[in-house]
């Protein structure tokens, strides 16, 4: 599922690019659509942990205009594409601040904007991330898929354990789970998801990794745990 958030506080422009979005199915590019009416709304749920593939931003939406919105973005997801969409091109070169994937003028024609829609979705579906990415107070962290351990949820908190390191940062478990699922990792617990390329020993209640740490493990969660060390194995050994 190909995520995107449309910001715009107008309910007719929200509606026609949403519209808009519907109609890639005919390509094979399923959105998931999210509209926000506010930039405040938008950067709230990224302080939340919620993240997009693609981000659609009104450029004169107030009393947060389209700019500021992504330059607030921006402390939390450096790679988003995001595509604004405004009535003038007089801020134009502002876009440049915030890393804009392009603007688009409005009223927006629809073979344009969803040509430009499918190239970010392409390039994202080409480049397949290997990295996951941590933004908190100490700086933007880089660290490879292979090299996280776990994920561990405390309230709003995550901790993300590698062998040698540890990284708090703010996000949920649940989209953490959603995004890391692809790539061979597996909620556990309701407060842990594991790399199962790291799974020592499962015991009946908990997991030793191979770094040495013990993860809880719940009970309704086991058989599809097993399953999913098998399918694993399988992709892994050629079994």
């Amino acid at each position: 599922m190909f995520r995107v958030a449309i910001c715009d506080d107008n309910s007719f422009d929200l509606s026609t690019m949403s519209s808009y979005l519907a109609e890639l199915r005919s390509a094979g590019i399923f959105a998931e659509v999210t509209t926000y009416s506010s930039g405040t709304e938008l950067i709230s749920e990224f302080e939340k942990g919620h993240r997009f593939q693609c981000l659609i931003l009104d450029m004169l939406m107030t009393p947060l205009d389209g700019i500021s919105t992504a330059r607030e973005i921006r402390k939390y997801d450096s790679y988003v594409p995001i595509l604004i969409v405004t009535s003038t091109v007089q801020y134009a070169l502002e876009g440049y601040q915030v890393n804009a994937w392009r603007y688009l003028v409005k009223p927006v024609d629809k073979n344009l904007f969803l040509s430009e829609i499918a190239s970010i979705y392409r390039e994202q579906d080409i480049e397949k991330p290997n990295c996951f990415i941590v933004s908190n107070e100490t700086g933007m962290h880089k660290i490879r898929y292979a090299d996280i351990m776990y994920f561990e949820s405390n309230l709003h908190m995550i901790k993300l354990r590698t062998l040698d390191n540890e990284y708090i940062f703010r996000g949920s478990i649940s989209d953490i789970e959603e995004r890391m699922t692809p790539y061979h990792f597996f909620r556990v617990h309701k407060s842990f998801v594991v790399n199962l390329a790291h799974v020592k020993t499962i015991y009946k209640a908990s997991l030793l990794m191979e770094n040495g740490d013990t993860v809880f493990l719940s009970k309704h969660r086991s058989a599809k745990l097993y399953e999913a060390m098998l399918d694993y194995a399988e992709q892994k050994y050629d079994i």
